[in-house]
């Protein structure tokens, strides 16, 4: 029973990976270059690491680029460009964010890689919920070394902001076979220290063998559980 369960929980793994998968390919078969803005999940007064993937068919030689987010809740701490080649400044403004990349002749970096990372904070007074991000460009600002413009389709993000995670028990970001392990040995007194928000799956106020069960059941997709950040 338990190899079934560990089967059924791999599988289930595997088919949300692969659909994350082929919905990227397909803006890729659809566009000609494209910067996917990962979605990320913080927590109010924490910081993030947000990659941005080039999905790209041409070279390029320079990209201007402005970041739109909501300055309400999130804060830019830092960009960082891991292109190997060119040159890369960022104006160090949060209220009017903008970076440029450029280089003396064309660049072609390897398909779907992250050229860059933009560190955010959820402000300690933000509220929680879903925050996009985006990047936005002018004409003349996505160009080859011959200065023709490229086009260049931007897949906006979000950061999730929260306070916990409902069924992270381990406290770790993750809903995932560690949780239900650790609930178990928690119910036996084998584990103190754990997210007892998290722990609370069915959110009746009380940790007990009903969520270790409900968990369990979400793990092998036989039960959704409401309050999970998807």
């Amino acid at each position: 029973m338990k190899r079934r369960i560990f089967s059924m929980i791999l599988a289930l793994c595997l088919i949300i990976s692969l659909a994350s998968v082929g919905a990227v390919t397909a803006y890729a078969d659809e566009y000609d270059n494209i910067l996917h803005i990962r979605p990320r999940k913080v927590r109010i007064g924490s910081t993030v690491d947000v990659p941005v993937q080039f999905f790209n068919k041409d070279a390029i030689a320079c990209m201007v680029l402005q970041i739109d987010y909501d300055q309400t809740a999130l804060e830019l701490v830092d960009v960082i460009c891991s292109i190997p080649d060119g040159t890369f400044l960022y104006n160090g403004d949060p209220s009017n964010p903008q970076f440029i990349w450029y280089n003396a002749e064309d660049v072609k970096v390897m398909d779907g890689s992250e050229i860059f990372y933009m560190t955010f904070k959820a402000k300690d007074d933000a509220q929680e919920g879903t925050y996009p991000i985006t990047m936005t460009y002018s004409e003349g600002n996505v160009i080859n070394e011959n200065g023709a413009q490229l086009p260049l389709h931007v897949e906006a993000g979000a950061i999730t902001v929260f306070r916990y995670l409902i069924a992270d028990v381990n406290n770790d970001l993750l809903i995932d076979s560690a949780d239900v392990v650790m609930l178990a040995r928690y119910l036996v007194g084998l584990e103190t220290e754990i997210n007892t928000y998290g722990a609370d799956v069915n959110e009746d106020g009380v940790i007990n063998g009903r969520d270790l069960v409900k968990l369990a059941r979400y793990m092998v997709g036989m039960e959704m559980i409401d309050g999970i950040i998807y």
